[in-house]
């Protein structure tokens, strides 16, 4: 059982290395910071479970591996601080930038309404994934929730596709 497990770690190595290097080369991870954030996540735990491998197979007294640890350790406690304080400010200014829009729900409630308009939409495998999570749409309200501001009734605003308002909708959110 011992072999087995120590077989599974390399395979879980070498699938974890193979995904972040084909994630660094095909993913335009420096457009977006949750990608930058994910790929360093990746390449930490790769090195992590390499060293980790290592050590299984070559026993614990091979050649510069208290170096290899305190690199691989140290700068990873580092980095992962780093990211923490990057997925921190990213998620601060992503509120922010929702609450100058008017757009006053919680995190759960903006997952809630995009898993519900995500059923609704037939399960459309792409639809979740593309629109921006920050852009409200016209759901039923469940619980009560805080109104949202709303620009005053006589004035238009301009919608994301030129020329085109929703409906009824005179406020000019970005047809989805």
């Amino acid at each position: 059982m011992e072999l087995i497990a120590d077989w599974a770690l390399v395979v879980l190595a070498v699938l974890a290395t193979v995904y972040t290097i084909c994630y660094a080369a095909w993913q335009y991870w420096w457009k977006e910071r949750v990608s930058l954030i994910y790929l360093g996540k990746s390449t930490l735990m790769s090195l992590v479970f390499l060293q980790i491998s290592a050590s299984v197979w070559a026993g614990t007294d091979y050649p510069g591996r208290a170096w290899i640890r305190f690199i691989l350790y140290s700068g990873g406690a580092v980095m992962m601080l780093a990211l923490l304080v990057m997925l921190l400010v990213l998620q601060y200014k992503t509120r922010r930038d929702r609450w100058a829009a008017g757009d006053f729900r919680r995190p759960w409630q903006v997952w809630r309404d995009e898993i519900r308009a995500w059923w609704q939409d037939g399960h459309d495998r792409t639809s979740l994934g593309r629109r921006n999570l920050g852009t409200p749409r016209r759901l039923p309200r469940v619980g009560g929730a805080a109104p949202r501001a709303r620009p005053p009734q006589g004035e238009v605003h301009v919608c994301a596709v030129p020329g085109r308002l929703r409906p009824g909708d005179r406020h000019g959110r970005p047809v989805v």
